[in-house]
């Protein structure tokens, strides 16, 4: 088996690394993550964007979604909104971490939308929890 190695820039200097640096560079990274997390060194939407690999296409789709269904003569429960994740083809793990992103970011409506659904999936909840600081 052919050993894979990856070019980096670092510095300003290409550097060849090969698969397990790569692992461990990537390793330190989560950690540093998690570390800022425990430290409160940056906004919660900022180091869940990061941990989920969340674009601003997908907060803004996501927030699309949201609003779109808030706009209409009913009440938005989690049933409708999952079914307009599924209707639009989106993947509903992530739309669910993006709906926590979206509410750790403070806009009143998605915060109120959220707040008043019957049933809010256990990951959203947690990331609901920790947003108020429970």
């Amino acid at each position: 088996m052919a050993k894979i190695t990856v070019k980096k820039i670092i510095g300003g200097i290409p550097v060849v690394i090969g698969p397990e640096f790569e692992k461990k560079l990537d390793f330190i990274y989560r950690v540093a993550l998690k570390l800022a997390e425990k430290k409160s060194l940056l906004p919660l939407q900022e180091l869940w964007m990061e941990e989920w690999n969340i674009t601003e296409e997908d907060c803004d789709r996501v927030y699309n979604i949201l609003m779109l269904l808030n706009s209409r003569d009913e009440i938005v429960t989690y049933e409708i909104f999952e079914d307009e994740i599924h209707k639009q083809g989106c993947d509903l793990k992530q739309s669910i971490r993006v709906t926590g992103v979206l509410y750790a970011d403070g806009d009143a409506r998605i915060q109120e939308i959220i707040d008043g659904w019957a049933y809010i999936p256990a990951p959203l909840k947690k990331m609901v929890k920790r947003v108020r600081g429970e």
